[in-house]
């Protein structure tokens, strides 16, 4: 039996600004890009990928313009504070964001994302395909249905509430299809939706559930006990209706769904690699790798296996040693720990290199003892990453170091000294487009320095 499609449309503004007023706006990159809204959206946007499991994402953003809703009521929305620069310059970040994580951005001038949202969803619903719709906005709960979810976003960008119908009619007393009516009649201060003064949520979700619509509520309002509600309803009724429009969802506005565009499709790997760099988005990179989602495009770091040679004999490493003694430079690299040395990587040019194995501590002062001449000679010049930790595995062996003439680890410093670490991998990664990995030799994970 086919997998039944599972489409989650993403209130992209909503997102934006709860990730905007979660996280402070220190996080940035060392250029000064203020990047904590769309490190918030990303991370909320995978969470919402690995929890899920989606086979169609989509996301919807408001007008940059006025909406018909502005139109019917010039007050609409006009109590709200302008969207903060710091905020507003983050969105073309935010577009880049979903551009390489090939996820299509859906924007109607004139409509809300709320319409846009109500539009794929009915729209999809009719095709037999579950919808989930991510939001903090409590006017998209007239969407939901049996095939449509909300998943509302109640604080920051991690605590979220699952509403269906039942949910629903816990929260307000009501089923998800007079939520426009309960705002008709209640108002909504955040938006700026008048309602009917002195009516509240218990009277409200009463008047529906005997009544009906507000039409029909507003056409039986004279069989109303409660004198002042029907007084307040006869005086406001005009209040009212145009209240219930604005709280109302266009799930007609002029988009359609493309279901092969929202298709959830694997991402270009070098391509979010690039991008997150630029952003410095580090932990984010590490977590996407986990989560299968990239088609691999960064170089083939396999590529380095056939050109690195095992060293396990005395007598190999003695040939080695012969060769590098008449080289002009090398790079190498100790592994282990300041105790025990249980590798040693050589490269002698770009594309040769050798890693040396150490598996007991009579073959560490063995083989060390056939490298000292090398080591000490300051006419053949070392290459290392991090010297001062490995000229303390040597100190511990009474070798004194010559000849070391660059050191990876203070070159990084000095290029990115906002780095929290400067690990040879990521500076690999970063530089020349290999990701680091790990070479199985006798079933011990040999990680590969030089090449």
């Amino acid at each position: 039996m086919k997998k039944k499609d599972k489409f989650i449309i993403i209130d992209g503004n909503s997102l934006a600004y709860r990730a905007f007023f979660a996280l402070p706006d220190s996080i940035m990159t060392i250029s000064g890009i203020i990047t904590n809204s769309v490190y918030g959206f990303t991370n909320m946007l995978l969470k919402i990928i690995n929890d899920n499991k989606p086979t169609m994402l989509a996301v919807a953003f408001d007008s940059k313009k006025p909406t018909f809703r502005h139109k019917i009521f010039k007050d609409y929305k006009s109590d709200r504070e302008k969207m903060p620069e710091d905020l507003a310059s983050q969105f073309n970040l935010i577009y880049r964001v979903l551009d390489v994580f090939n996820i299509p951005k859906y924007q109607v001038e004139g409509y809300e994302a709320d319409d846009l949202l109500g539009t794929l969803a009915t729209q999809a619903k009719d095709k037999g395909i579950e919808v989930l719709i991510v939001t903090g906005d409590k006017d998209a709960l007239q969407l939901v249905s049996e095939n449509v979810k909300v998943i509302f976003t109640v604080k920051g960008i991690s605590d979220v509430n699952i509403y269906g119908p039942e949910e629903v009619i816990d929260k307000y007393g009501i089923g998800p299809n007079y939520i426009a009516d309960y705002f008709g009649l209640i108002g909504d201060k955040i938006d700026n939706i008048p309602g009917i003064s002195g009516i509240g949520k218990k009277s409200a979700a009463k008047l529906i559930n005997e009544f009906g619509f507000l039409e029909q509520i507003l056409d039986r309002v004279d069989e109303i006990p409660a004198e002042k509600i029907k007084e307040k309803l006869k005086q406001d009724s005009e209040m009212a209706i145009l209240s219930k429009n604005l709280a109302t969802i266009d799930c007609n506005s002029p988009i359609r769904i493309d279901i092969e565009k929202c298709k959830l499709k694997k991402f270009d790997e070098k391509k979010v690699y690039e991008l997150f760099e630029y952003l410095e988005f580090r932990k984010l990179w590490e977590k996407i790798k986990k989560m299968n989602l990239m088609e691999k495009s960064l170089k083939d770091e396999n590529k380095f296996q056939s050109r690195t040679k095992l060293i396990v004999e005395e007598g190999e490493l003695i040939n080695l040693i012969e060769k590098i003694k008449n080289l002009k430079e090398i790079s190498i690299q100790f592994l282990g720990s300041n105790n025990d040395c249980t590798g040693i990587a050589i490269s002698i040019k770009p594309d040769v290199s050798f890693y040396i194995h150490i598996d007991s501590k009579e073959k560490e002062d063995r083989f060390f003892n056939l490298l000292k001449p090398i080591l000490i000679n300051k006419n053949i010049k070392k290459i290392m990453h991090n010297a001062k930790y490995q000229l303390k595995i040597l100190f511990k062996k009474g070798i004194r170091l010559q000849g070391l003439i660059f050191d990876s680890y203070i070159a990084s410093y000095l290029l990115n000294p906002h780095f929290r670490e400067h690990k040879l991998s990521e500076i690999i990664q970063k530089y020349f487009g290999y990701i680091a990995f790990f070479n199985i030799y006798s079933n011990r994970a040999i990680t590969i320095y030089c090449c």
